[in-house]
């Protein structure tokens, strides 16, 4: 599995950990550490299970899950259960949630972060490598009184803005 798509959302998640640690008991602290850190782990853990895992009790797994935003572990749960899921098909995960105000820092981050990605991944995808080549070589244009901005001989800035603006 790539380590760059572990990160992207494991990082995530570690990092609301540590933004969200000083409002949490350490019992609280150590249940979200353990959920950050073995997301696939977690997924397969009851709340009694995990519970017992991080020596906490049910009611502080439940309280560390509505903290990270969750209503409850139930949808904790299945939140790692995606994200397991997606670490193991090596594919970013898809964020598909717009920012909100309240949001944690840390998730304004990476849904920006996400976003950006994307829009660098179709940027490239639909790229035509050849014409760039192309336009590459012919860069810069030739200089000289009948060249402008535009590239055409001829032409004027204001011939030029008019052609593509109107």
């Amino acid at each position: 599995m790539p380590q760059d798509v572990k990160e992207v959302f494991g990082g995530a998640l570690a990092a609301k950990v540590r933004a969200l640690a000083p409002s949490m008991t350490r019992s609280m602290q150590r249940v979200a550490e353990t959920v950050a850190g073995d997301p696939a782990g977690c997924a397969a853990l009851t709340v009694t299970r995990l519970a017992e895992r991080t020596g906490t009790s049910e009611a502080t797994v439940v309280r560390t899950a509505r903290l990270l935003g969750y209503p409850g572990y139930r949808d904790l749960r299945l939140a790692l259960a995606g994200l397991a899921a997606q670490q193991q098909s090596g594919r970013a995960p898809a964020i598909t949630t717009d920012i909100a105000v309240d949001d944690p820092i840390a998730d304004v981050v990476a849904k920006l972060a996400h976003d950006e990605r994307q829009t660098l991944a179709d940027t490239a995808a639909g790229l035509d490598t050849v014409q760039l080549g192309a336009a590459v070589a012919r860069w810069p244009p030739p200089a000289g009184p009948t060249s402008t901005a535009s590239g055409r001989p001829g032409s004027s800035p204001r011939t030029s803005c008019r052609n593509c603006c109107g």
